[in-house]
């Protein structure tokens, strides 16, 4: 049985982990693509840059590409399964 808005907000706070995975189910569930697109462009606007730019002052922090992807994969993977 579907929990009530009440309900959900009154279990108490969720572990951050626990908060991104409602946020992400919430935005596919309102928005599907279009909610997680934006959120993608924010964070690539903000996070990314400012790594980027940590990265080019730098060089030696870099992370080799296979390594990069498999870490996206696997949370990607545990985002979806839920």
């Amino acid at each position: 049985m579907p929990l009530s808005e009440a309900e959900f907000y009154g279990a108490g706070p969720l572990p951050p982990e626990e908060r991104k995975h409602v946020a992400l189910r919430l935005l596919e569930c309102v928005d599907g693509d279009t909610a997680v697109d934006a959120v993608m462009e924010n964070w690539l606007r903000t996070e990314v840059a400012d790594i980027y730019d940590a990265l080019t002052a730098d060089p030696s922090r870099g992370v080799p590409l296979e390594e990069v992807r498999a870490d996206l994969q696997s949370t990607w993977a545990s985002l979806r399964e839920g």
